[in-house]
């Protein structure tokens, strides 16, 4: 044919009965930099056609049913900020390392993936979430990652992660969100997590003033749009207005229920749970330092002495738990 132009995916194109799409033999322009068909009922193997969107900027493909590996050359992707593949069936090893200086936010959580993440996110300086949660991997926690210094979100929950607390995480000035739970971590808290310094702040920085003048967080930064636009001629206009609103969600338990935290509620929250190991000494009365504390979870651990008096300074805490034992 000789259809030309752009082609615009909506969400509701994307809830179509789809099995293959043919669009060759045209005269369409552009570059697919975002690609957004979360929650629908795709399923088999992770198309490695995706690894050819020399462009590609935001993948979101959660909540379907694919499996398999990931394709190693996706984590070659030079522009790519914003990859979502959670809650689907993906399993193996991470097979190399992201080469993409620019990720900022990696969701990977709610699969089957496994091995350890040794050098697999050394690279990624300005990643700002982290979230493997609900894998099967294992291993100790890096040390790499008190190197992570815009990281503000990470979590490893429900995997089977072996090892003390690593120190190198009270590097990390900028976080406000840490989940460690349900692994098999040991040893003492370290007193260096008060001076960890958690603040919703931390994320607040991170925010995003879009085109249109409103502040989201959690969406990926409107800077990298010109920045891609500055280099190639990939965007129209209404695209930059539009394209990059991609709220990004986090689970966290609190008062003993799974929440999902989004946009507002995400860039609030500040959370410490070390829930469900086998830590064991007693509680560093150094915690208190953490005076925006929300969320505070130690609990089933085998952790011993009494409850330090000084945690009593966090006016605002809203949910503490600790072992029946303490």
């Amino acid at each position: 044919n000789n259809l030309q132009g752009e082609i615009v995916f909506s969400n509701d194109s994307m809830k179509l009965d789809l099995l293959i799409v043919r669009l060759d033999h045209n005269l369409f322009t552009g570059s697919l930099s975002i690609f957004l068909p979360s929650d629908n009922l795709f399923i088999g193997k992770l198309p490695r056609l995706i690894t050819n969107l020399s462009s590609l900027v935001a993948l979101d493909l959660s909540k379907n049913q694919l499996d398999g590996i990931i394709p190693q050359e996706l984590f070659n992707l030079e522009w790519l900020v914003y990859l979502d593949l959670s809650d689907n069936n993906l399993s193996g090893p991470l097979q190399s390392f992201f080469m993409s200086q620019r990720m900022s936010h990696i969701h990977l959580n709610r699969n089957k993936l496994n091995g350890s993440i040794v050098h697999v996110l050394s690279n990624s300086s300005h990643l700002v979430t982290l979230d493997l949660s609900e894998n099967e991997f294992s291993g100790s926690i890096p040390y790499w990652l008190g190197n992570l210094s815009q990281l503000s979100i990470l979590s490893l929950r429900g995997n089977s992660f072996v090892g003390t607390f690593p120190k190198q995480l009270c590097n990390l000035k900028s976080l406000s969100m840490i989940d460690l739970s349900e692994n098999n971590l040991f040893g003492p808290l370290p007193s260096c997590l008060g001076p960890m310094n958690f603040s919703s702040s931390g994320y607040a920085d991170k925010s995003i003033s879009t085109p249109m003048g409103t502040t989201i967080t959690g969406w990926l930064p409107s800077s990298y749009v010109r920045t891609i636009k500055s280099h190639t001629k990939l965007f129209s206009e209404e695209l930059e207005e539009r394209a990059f609103r991609v709220p990004q969600t986090v689970g966290f338990t609190t008062k003993g229920r799974f929440d999902s935290y989004k946009g507002y509620a995400l860039l609030k929250m500040v959370g410490l749970d070390l829930s469900c190991n086998q830590f064991s000494g007693e509680i560093p009365p150094e915690i208190a330092i953490l005076q925006d504390m929300l969320v505070l979870n130690l609990s089933n651990n085998k952790l011993t002495g009494h409850i330090p008096t000084s945690l009593s300074s966090l006016t605002k805490i809203e949910s503490m738990t600790f072992p029946t034992t303490t």
